[in-house]
């Protein structure tokens, strides 16, 4: 008998995603609305485009992390798993979802992150990052130079993070 070898969320891995699902559930409703999820991504892009390093403006309560593929107009807790675990399993669907959250983050279009576009989009998405030595700190979890990152190490960091204990 064959083993499934389709990625699922050990206890640790559900416990960090339900954070980030209580960031889009801000009234603690139980469910997150595609239209949240929207409205953040739009201020990510707006920023990008405008100087992404002044003060941007963000909507009260609304925060960011995305499953790539919501089709629905809100999402349960175990929705929201389903559809980040199907996109963890699919390589190419997987792909493109970094890609899409890389370009985000990379508020400059420079090809990197560094702690002012990390420090930018902490604020954007409601995780504030005291300084800029927080955020080398936080860099440095992703590529251990600590400065910046790129695509390539990004992608790593979330392949090596998402094994099996």
């Amino acid at each position: 008998m064959e083993q499934d070898k389709s990625f699922k969320f050990n206890d640790y891995q559900r416990a960090e995603l339900e954070n980030s699902f209580k960031l889009f559930n801000p009234d603690a409703s139980g469910e997150i609305s595609f239209s949240a999820v929207q409205n953040v991504l739009g201020n990510l892009k707006e920023a990008a485009i405008s100087n992404p390093i002044r003060k941007i403006k963000t909507e009260p309560g609304t925060s960011l992390h995305s499953a790539s593929s919501m089709t629905s107009t809100s999402y349960d807790y175990e929705q929201f798993v389903s559809t980040v675990e199907a996109t963890l399993n699919d390589p190419e669907m997987l792909d493109k979802a970094l890609h899409k959250v890389f370009d985000l983050m990379d508020l400059r279009k420079v090809g990197f992150v560094d702690k002012r576009d990390l420090m930018a989009v902490g604020h954007i998405i409601g995780e504030k990052i005291a300084d800029e030595e927080e955020a080398m700190k936080l860099l440095g979890r992703v590529d251990p130079s600590g400065t910046r990152i790129n695509f390539d190490n990004l992608k790593s960091y979330v392949m090596n993070d998402i094994q099996p204990d």
